[in-house]
């Protein structure tokens, strides 16, 4: 049994380049007919009834062993566990052998070992050179699917330089986008400075009543939503918080929002620039260019700069005040979405943010005024950056 599971370690190693691997495992969720009386025990997290069939198969894809009928509201851990597969993996009924030493590495008794200035770190009697390569400069913090995928690329051809030209250029273009986001923030806090600055996003949905008992996960939820605004030149946060009774979270509530803390917090200032993610539905429409273009005309500012970042990585001052509210929401619990303006309140004491619980009649019908006056077919707002 033990040659058994060495071939197919083998195979692991030679099909996928998955070193000292005896089976991939996973559950499987067949859906069913609720059984009559069976309560929630067949309901799963995907909203249907079923029950898992959990198998554990081979580099080739061929069944090793099986698991079937568990409830459907069960997770993978503990239907392996509770098993009769996973018991007698627990008590080595399948003579599985004993654990080897990685593919490449080398084994020596020595704790420590020096050559060329290179330290060996030992574990276990299993050596593994610490090699020094020189770091590679990622000038983002954050990764994106572009990134992912060029990294990938260069993994799979080292000796691609296009490939790693495409990433750095790739780091290089947010990264310059970011230190320009910083400078724009440093400059409108001048003394003398004509700019007003701010940065704006939308949270995650908060949802309300914030309850943990079982049958919350059955009931619908109020959505709430949260648009961050944040002023660069006086580092104040103002939220803007509604409800899906209310409206949804489009363009025409974003630039509803926008519109509202210009008028809520006027400036003397004459330029405005905006930074934003890349969201085209919220930041890239029509109806807030309707708004920058009703600004100028109305002698508000003359000039308006709407700046974005790039797509994955658009780290915001808005998702800094965001985390401060996510955290204050771990420890105090919400009912109705006045209690959520009192946690958003309080969030930062020392800073506090200021909080607008918009009303109906808050909402403008941007997009109506913007079909009427704008053609921006050919402009390809939705491709800018």
């Amino acid at each position: 049994m033990e040659e058994y599971w060495k071939t197919i370690s083998n195979e692991f190693w030679e099909v996928w380049n998955f070193p000292n691997c005896i089976g991939a495992l996973d559950g499987k969720h067949v859906v069913i007919e609720a059984p009559p009386n069976s309560c929630s025990f067949y309901f799963n997290y995907k909203k249907t009834f079923s029950i898992v069939l959990m198998a554990l198969v081979d580099a080739r894809y061929k069944f090793i062993a099986v698991d079937i009928g568990a409830y459907g509201k069960s997770n993978d851990g503990g239907i392996f566990s509770s098993s009769k597969m996973g018991k007698a993996f627990k008590k080595n009924k399948f003579n599985i052998p004993n654990g080897r030493a990685l593919p490449e590495t080398m084994r020596n008794e020595r704790k420590i070992r020096r050559s060329e200035g290179k330290p060996y770190v030992t574990k276990k009697n299993v050596m593994v050179e610490r090699k020094k390569e020189p770091k590679e400069e990622i000038s983002c913090k954050y990764t994106c699917s572009k990134c992912d995928l060029l990294s990938a690329e260069v993994a799979a051809k080292p000796r691609d330089k296009h490939t790693k030209n495409m990433l750095e250029l790739h780091h290089k273009k947010a990264e310059k986008a970011r230190q320009q986001m910083k400078q724009d923030t440093a400059l409108s806090q001048l003394p003398t400075s004509d700019i007003c600055m701010f940065s704006m996003d939308l949270e995650q949905v908060l949802s309300l009543p914030s309850l943990t008992h079982s049958q919350m996960f059955y009931l619908r939820q109020l959505s709430c939503y949260n648009l961050g605004v944040h002023f660069g030149d006086s580092n104040r946060g103002h939220m803007f918080l509604w409800h899906e009774g209310m409206s949804g979270r489009g363009g025409n509530e974003i630039t509803s929002c926008v519109f509202e803390a210009l008028n809520s917090n006027p400036t003397v200032k004459r330029k405005l620039t905006i930074w934003s993610d890349n969201c085209v539905g919220q930041n890239k429409n029509k109806m807030l260019l309707f708004l920058w273009i009703y600004l100028t005309l109305t002698d508000k500012f003359d000039e308006i700069n709407h700046k974005y970042l790039v797509s994955g990585h658009s780290f915001l001052s808005c998702d800094r005040d965001f985390a401060q509210i996510e955290k204050r929401k771990r420890v105090e619990k919400c009912e109705v979405p006045m209690d959520l303006v009192k946690l958003i309140v309080h969030a930062t004491p020392n800073n506090p943010f200021i909080v607008t619980l918009l009303e109906p009649n808050n909402f403008y019908d941007f997009k109506k005024a913007a079909d009427m006056y704008l053609n921006t077919g050919k402009l390809q707002i939705s491709k800018c950056s």
